[in-house]
């Protein structure tokens, strides 16, 4: 029985990194944007993965499973890896599994943004958890925050509504800025697009954006993450 050939991390990952960046500083150019942050999504990918992207330069990564993510934290700890990366938490999060994300993830000060906040309630639980770190753990930072938005309306994918007739997505940035200030720090907003529509999806979360700035006094200026699959 065969087995699959190892793969050699540090041969497929730069040059891959490269062109997907490559392409993402050209589609900013042409939008008058220089201020583009590339997130790669790790989840399922062994940590020798990231570290791979790591050793040359790229230092954002998105995990969707709060296990594995909590696993590579450990792991980066366990054997004293030299890593100023950073994770964002991009998977659906319940309030009953925000104390496991926390308490291992963000204590260890390698996750440090949760970006699918989508209730009131979620948030309040984030700030609760947060705030208990903190309190043994003064020199941690703020968890960074987004608001999630389902802008394609797909039951498949969470989030508040952007419709100008809910007041949910206005309701939960005002929550996070008025209540969560001491804990969170609010970021902005973020969506994931139909597959087929991103530029869709984008100029809905900015019109979203407007609406929350107009309507949420001091919350300031939000940015906008739009989570999309590159195909090489």
């Amino acid at each position: 029985m065969s087995t699959a050939p190892e793969i050699n991390w540090d041969e497929t990952i730069p040059p891959n990194l490269a062109a997907i960046s490559s392409r993402v500083k050209d589609c900013a150019a042409k939008n008058g944007d220089s201020l583009v942050t590339l997130v790669a999504v790790s989840k399922t990918k062994p940590l020798e993965a990231i570290l791979a992207a790591h050793r040359v330069g790229h230092i954002r990564f998105g995990e969707n499973y709060i296990q594995e993510l909590v696993s590579k934290c450990e792991e980066i700890q366990a054997k004293e890896i030299a890593f100023d990366g950073k994770f964002s938490f991009i998977g659906a999060l319940q309030s009953n599994k925000v104390n496991a994300l926390i308490k291992s993830g963000y204590s260890s000060g390698l996750l440090d943004c949760v970006e699918t906040v989508t209730s009131i309630k979620l948030a309040r639980k984030l700030n609760d958890s947060v705030g208990a770190v903190r309190s043994d753990n003064a020199s941690l930072d703020k968890l960074k925050v987004y608001v999630q938005v389902n802008t394609s309306g797909e039951e498949s994918k969470g989030g508040c509504s952007p419709s100008e007739e809910s007041p949910e997505v206005v309701d939960l940035v005002r929550f996070i800025h008025n209540d969560c200030s001491e804990n969170l720090s609010l970021v902005g907003l973020m969506t994931i697009g139909a597959v087929d529509d991103s530029k869709g999806a984008f100029e809905v979360l900015k019109s979203t954006k407007q609406r929350c700035e107009m309507e949420v006094e001091g919350c300031g200026s939000l940015k906008l993450r739009l989570v999309s699959k590159i195909v090489m």
